[in-house]
Parts: C-alpha cells; sequence; structure tokens
C-alpha cells in the first residue's frame, strides 16, 4: 500500500471523481518528506565543491611528481 496525500485525495473525491481513480492519482504524487529541498541540494553542492578541491589538489600534487 502506498501513500496517499489526503488532501488531494480529498480534493479529487470532491470533484467527484471516482474512489479508485481519487487514490491512484494521490498516491502518484510523491509524498512531501521524499522531495529534494533547497538545503538539500545546498549541501550536495557543497559536498561537490568539496571534493573538486580535493581533485584539484590531488592534481596538482601529481603535476610535480
Amino acid at each position: 500500500m502506498s501513500l496517499i496525500v489526503v488532501e488531494v485525495y480529498d480534493a479529487f473525491r470532491a470533484a467527484g471523481v471516482d474512489d479508485e481513480r481519487a487514490r491512484a492519482a494521490a498516491a502518484a504524487i510523491p509524498f512531501g518528506g521524499e522531495l529534494v529541498t533547497k538545503a538539500d541540494l545546498a549541501e550536495v553542492t557543497a559536498a561537490v565543491k568539496a571534493e573538486i578541491a580535493e581533485v584539484k589538489a590531488d592534481i596538482k600534487v601529481l603535476k610535480f611528481v
């Protein structure tokens, strides 16, 4: 059984959509906890930048070896 966004389900039902289709549509929408936030992106960006800096430092060292 998948999670559904109850507000979306209720809105579909209020609009006259049958129960089965309303449930399917509400289940197709990602649950809030599964969405990427700006904070998530900022964290990943910072980690990637740190990795790039390490690789650049390694390349500089290898040039002199």
